[in-house]
């Protein structure tokens, strides 16, 4: 673990990875970044153990967590991150922090029979090991909190996408086939649409609530929801060239969300445009 001149104000559980390590970039001193490398955050014991080194009154979030992605059973996503959960609450319990941020998912929603546009109380239907990993976790995290009579902001993301994307969202793909010269693929006739994220934008917002905590659950979301065909055209300006494109079948879900129940709370704050995120 780093040590600073200056007392850190919030406590990273996950600085590696696409997010964990743009949090860890923006956050710079004001943060204590874990990893790995100091506990196995699955592990009671060793969570136990890193509780009695972390910093006194400060905000703690929670990025650490397998994603949907990850090599391997996908059944292990509700184990991995469920465990986590637990241990993350077991820890409040303890070493009680100024307020806890955590990153659950817009897949808390599921895909099917959805009503849209979706908001942050629209019913959750997770639909599979890793939504219902979030959705447990939420629980898990919401109960410790209001025992411990502390805010808990949980941020549902969409798809980020950015500079480091590790992932293999739409974004990231259609800028893959972009530059390599490929068809962009799709699944469907391109008109679903998707209200992707910005690295940028979502380490801006958790370094404003790490100072200035907030309670309450919020979708990371625009509402301005872009369909994979007005992806490609934007990627298509950028380059100068048109994109080709290569349709596959297939009935992906629609996704539109109304603007997050945030942007009150951050009226300094602005989603960067997809095309500039582009």
């Amino acid at each position: 673990m780093k040590s600073s001149s200056e007392p850190p104000r919030a406590v990273l559980f996950g600085s590696r990875g696409f997010v964990g390590s743009a949090l860890t970039a923006i956050l710079k001193a004001r943060a204590l970044p874990l990893s790995r490398d100091d506990a196995d955050f699955t592990d009671p014991a060793a969570m136990r153990a890193l509780g009695t080194r972390l910093p006194d009154h400060c905000t703690w979030i929670v990025v650490a967590g397998r994603n949907p992605d990850a090599p391997g059973d996908p059944a292990l996503c509700l184990e991995y991150n469920t465990a986590i959960a637990r241990n993350v609450a077991d820890l409040i319990t303890q070493h009680q922090p100024r307020a806890l941020i955590y990153l659950s998912s817009v897949d808390v929603y599921g895909r099917k029979g959805l009503r849209l546009p979706l908001d942050e109380s629209s019913p959750l239907q997770p639909d599979s090991p890793y939504a219902q990993s979030k959705a447990d976790g939420e629980d898990i995290l919401q109960s410790a909190c209001e025992n411990a009579c502390i805010p808990r902001a949980t941020l549902r993301l969409p798809g980020v996408y950015g500079p480091g994307d590790t992932h293999r969202g739409p974004v990231r793909s259609f800028i893959d086939a972009a530059i390599m010269g490929r068809p962009v693929e799709i699944h469907g006739d391109g008109t679903i649409r998707r209200d992707p994220l910005f690295v940028d934008d979502l380490a801006t917002i958790i370094a404003a609530l790490a100072i200035r905590p907030r309670d309450g659950i919020f979708n990371l979301v625009s509402g301005r929801a872009a369909s994979f065909q007005r992806m490609v055209a934007l990627l298509s300006e950028i380059s100068g060239a048109p994109l080709p494109i290569s349709y596959h079948p297939g009935t992906p879900s629609d996704l539109s969300f109304r603007p997050s129940a945030l942007l009150p709370l951050l009226p300094d704050f602005r989603f960067t445009p997809l095309a500039s995120g582009l």
